[in-house]
């Protein structure tokens, strides 16, 4: 009884260093996204002004209000 009694405390012990490992790459895992998110923004942004400058029919200019 005993002995299997430590064998789940064994067991125990490994799940939760594992659920603890697996936390911390979720929350790394969580901030790459963020960044790339960031990143995939800014990119979207940069494009959409590329594409308005080369436009031909593009005023030379952008109005006041922008």
């Amino acid at each position: 009884m005993e002995n299997e009694i430590e064998k789940l405390e064994v067991k125990i012990s490994y799940l939760e260093k594992q659920n603890e490992d697996l936390s911390d790459m979720i929350y790394s895992l969580e901030e790459d996204l963020k960044r790339e998110k960031k990143r995939v923004d800014f990119l979207e942004r940069k494009i959409g002004d590329l594409i308005e400058e080369l436009s031909p029919d593009r005023p030379s200019r952008k109005p006041p209000h922008y």
